[in-house]
């Protein structure tokens, strides 16, 4: 008589994982809180990314072992994945691939922190610790579970992801907030549509907003091209500015209209 074994469904195996990854999520952590509310230190963050860099290291000895033990599509998983982070595939964007390395690097640098402190500062015993339990658990688990340990984390970002940042179709015509790191010029472009029909394909309903940033007088402007913000609520009506690391200095609520210029204060 065979034996009968009570076994988990899929689904069931999933949700539990996914409890167990929103128990830590770093989004609990006061620095992510911290960070959210506009009041951290930015040489903080650094730091944070900085320890992040050493970690990478032993993730990628992890990669090592789970290459060679997985299944073939876990292999071809690992090699692509590892392609976009040393910066040979991806950028589907005017800005092209990138090396994840030289991005904490330069990351770093406009934080506060230079490449030399970057390689030469000292894992603290959290990180430590769990880069050593990465790297055992890659080597010596069951590929399956190695999988369900690395989506607890490297599930997390997207999942933050779902909770901020709003959806194509969501109604606000509110205001935006808009970061801005000091230390060289810059410029950034939003472009927002109608959040539903595929006319930005043909450049129709879509408004383009490029907000410029001069270091040296310490003046953000922006322009605005495209359709005009009272044929489609859905667009940003206004905006607020905060100038990071002196998180402090902020420009109120704004208007956004045809453009403008304004300091921070």
């Amino acid at each position: 008589m065979a034996t009968q074994m009570k076994t988990d469904s899929t689904d069931s195996i999933i949700d539990r994982i996914v409890a167990i990854r929103d128990k830590w999520h770093f989004k609990r952590h006061p620095m992510m809180k911290l960070l959210a509310a506009g009041e951290l230190d930015l040489r903080v963050l650094a730091v944070y990314m900085a320890q992040h860099a050493k970690y990478v290291r032993y993730g990628l000895q992890a990669f090592g072992h789970l290459y060679a033990r997985g299944p073939a599509d876990v292999r071809k998983m690992l090699v692509e994945n590892i392609a976009e982070e040393e910066g040979l595939i991806g950028g589907n964007t005017d800005h092209g691939a990138h090396d994840h390395m030289d991005m904490i690097y330069d990351f770093c640098d406009k934080a506060g922190m230079s490449k030399d402190e970057v390689l030469n500062v000292d894992m603290t015993p959290a990180w430590y610790g769990r880069a050593l339990y990465y790297l055992h658990s890659a080597r010596e688990e069951p590929v399956g579970v190695v999988l369900a340990m690395m989506f607890t984390q490297e599930g997390q970002m997207p999942a933050l992801n779902s909770e901020i940042v709003q959806y194509s179709d969501e109604p606000h015509g509110g205001v935006l907030l808009v970061h801005v790191y000091g230390g060289k010029d810059s410029t950034f472009e939003l472009v927002e549509d109608d959040g539903h029909s595929m006319d930005y394909a043909a450049g129709e309903g879509v408004r383009r907003t490029t907000f410029t940033w001069n270091d040296a007088s310490g003046k953000l402007s922006w322009t605005v091209k495209g359709a005009d913000a009272a044929q489609n609520s859905i667009f940003f009506g206004k905006f607020k500015a905060i100038l990071f690391p002196a998180a402090d200095k902020t420009i109120p609520v704004t208007a956004i209209g045809k453009g403008g210029s304004a300091t921070f204060g």
